[in-house]
Parts: C-alpha cells; sequence; structure tokens
C-alpha cells in the first residue's frame, strides 16, 4: 500500500495578487483603528501588500510616494476626508481615482449619499460581510 506524498515544510509561498499575479499594492484609509485593520487584513488574505493610513492626508502623502492599484477609504473622517481625497486623486492621478472603494456607515446623510451617487462611485455600507467586500474589490482587479 502507498503512502499519499506529505505535504510540503518549510515557509509557505508568499500569496498571488489579485488574479494570480504579483502582489498588488493597497491602500487602506480608515480613522477607526480596528475597521482599517480588518479591511487591510481582507486584503492581505487576497494576495494584496497593503499600507495603512489614519485620515486622507496621510493618504494623499502615501499615494505621491508610491503607486497604488486600489484604496479603501472611508467617508468621514477628521481633517481630508473621503470626498476631498477622491478630488485630489482626481487631480494627481485620474486613473488611480477610478480604483477606489468607499466604505461608510454615514449612508443616510445627505451629503455622503450625494456625493457617492453623483458621482457613480463604488462603495460599501458599514456594516458588511468579507463576501460583499471582496465582490467590490474584485470588481475593480485588472
Amino acid at each position: 500500500m502507498t503512502r499519499p506524498p506529505e505535504p510540503a515544510r518549510g515557509r509557505a509561498p508568499a500569496p498571488a495578487g489579485p488574479s494570480g499575479q504579483a502582489a498588488a499594492r493597497a491602500l487602506v484609509v480608515e480613522d477607526e483603528r480596528l475597521v482599517g485593520d480588518l479591511l487591510a487584513e481582507f486584503l492581505a488574505l487576497d494576495g494584496y501588500e497593503v499600507d495603512r493610513a489614519d485620515d486622507g492626508r496621510q493618504a494623499l502623502e502615501l499615494v505621491r510616494r508610491r503607486p497604488y492599484s486600489l484604496i479603501v477609504s472611508d467617508v468621514r473622517m477628521p481633517d481630508v476626508d473621503g470626498p476631498a481625497l477622491y478630488d485630489e486623486l482626481r487631480r494627481l492621478n485620474p486613473e488611480l481615482s477610478r480604483r477606489v472603494v468607499f466604505v461608510t456607515g454615514d449612508i443616510v446623510n445627505p451629503a455622503t449619499r450625494g456625493f457617492l451617487e453623483r458621482l457613480c462611485l463604488r462603495y460599501l455600507e458599514k456594516p458588511f460581510t468579507i463576501t460583499e467586500f471582496r465582490a467590490v474589490v474584485r470588481g475593480l482587479s485588472p
């Protein structure tokens, strides 16, 4: 009787990026630490290299220094909020501005809803599931 081969031991290979490509870089912009950590973990599980920013000002500094294939951002944050971040992204990098997913718990606010709907932006309303999150992010994957 032959035995099935034993699993390989040692370090697991680095995960491939979205769609099996080399790892892509994502930026999570979220002022709530726990929410930001979860979003970053979801993206890392799907093979993204993830950077974090606590607000739009930090995010813009990072965007000026390195390329990103995806940004996931809260709408309501102190200092530079989601709409201000998005406006600046459209000026700095129009291609990247089309690869932004907003997350918000403030969808009933007319200003938030108007911003998202007027510009036809992708967004998720908090709370959402990892399945919903992945579906939206994969819809943006190259």
